[in-house]
């Protein structure tokens, strides 16, 4: 289950996941008049979790930090049905904070967070990347052409980043310095970014979204991008250097702490972390969730 979010409903669109939607937004950031009218809505977006949840009778619902998260994990406590939540990122948002007073587990990507959270049975698992990234493990052949930069802002693209990186382009090529370039810029920015490669006579792939990102990071001899918690785990399983660029409004800055979690470990450090969290999870019985022992 859902919010209303188009990415999230297109991705799991062209994977072939059935998915539901249930009315309801984050209050954070939105003002007084709509964050109240929003806390309005919660009940129905309660009413619309119970109802589906009941149609569904799922085994297990595990929420990962999205305000949707909220409404679907307390139906599924109401109903007796096991519960958990992931935290991405090295400091939790507001949703899993409240959540973990109330489901049976806990799963956290750092150590750092678990400070935040008042779960009884809090695990560190790191965060769960997909299997076909790991292939990016080989050694990139040192003499398949030349040295390649892959810019990426996440899903969306990040306009600050897109600048700065042309602006850097355009000062390598005047001193003569030939790379190659891979530049995600999200959909809002792809047609701008493209008209600047145009202008300055740069030369690179510009594409609003990158569908297999496994085989593009085997490309890249280096990643310049945000420092998302998927971010992150990628990077360090892969142990693809990177040049990290925290998203300054992240909620709690989580981004930066993150990207210096990741630095102070020393990168490829972490990555066992990010592996043993790409391993499929074992079957367990429901029994399993609210006692921890199979």
């Amino acid at each position: 289950m859902i919010g209303r979010r188009k990415l999230a409903s297109d991705i799991l669109s062209r994977t072939g996941f059935r998915q539901v939607s249930i009315d309801v937004e984050g209050i954070k950031g939105r003002g007084l008049k709509r964050g109240m009218m929003t806390i309005l809505r919660l009940p129905y977006g309660f009413y619309q979790s119970l109802s589906l949840i009941r149609g569904f009778s799922p085994h297990l619902v595990l929420g990962v930090g999205g305000y949707s998260s909220g409404p679907v994990c307390l139906a599924a406590k109401i109903l007796g049905i096991p519960t958990a939540i992931h935290e991405q990122n090295s400091f939790p948002g507001l949703t899993n904070r409240l959540l973990s007073r109330a489901v049976d587990r806990v799963f956290v990507s750092f150590e750092e967070s678990a400070a935040y959270l008042h779960g009884g049975a809090i695990q560190v698992t790191g965060n769960p990347i997909r299997e076909e990234l790991l292939e990016g493990e080989k050694e990139r052949d040192r003499d398949a052409g030349p040295f390649t930069v892959l810019v990426t802002g996440g899903s969306q693209g990040a306009g600050a980043v897109n600048r700065v990186f042309v602006a850097a382009l355009e000062i390598l090529k005047g001193k003569g310095k030939e790379i190659a370039v891979i530049h995600q810029t999200g959909e809002s920015d792809y047609a701008r970014v493209s008209e600047e490669y145009r202008r300055h006579g740069l030369q690179g792939e510009v594409t609003p979204f990158i569908q297999d990102m496994s085989g593009t990071y085997r490309r890249a001899d280096i990643v310049v991008c945000r420092a998302g918690a998927s971010t992150v785990s990628e990077l360090a399983a892969m142990g693809k250097p990177s040049i990290l660029i925290p998203y300054p409004y992240a909620a709690n800055s989580h981004q930066e702490t993150n990207a210096r979690i990741l630095a102070r470990a020393g990168g490829r450090k972490w990555r066992s972390k990010g592996i043993l969290a790409a391993r499929p999870w074992r079957t367990c019985s429901r029994n399993t969730w609210k006692t921890g022992k199979p």
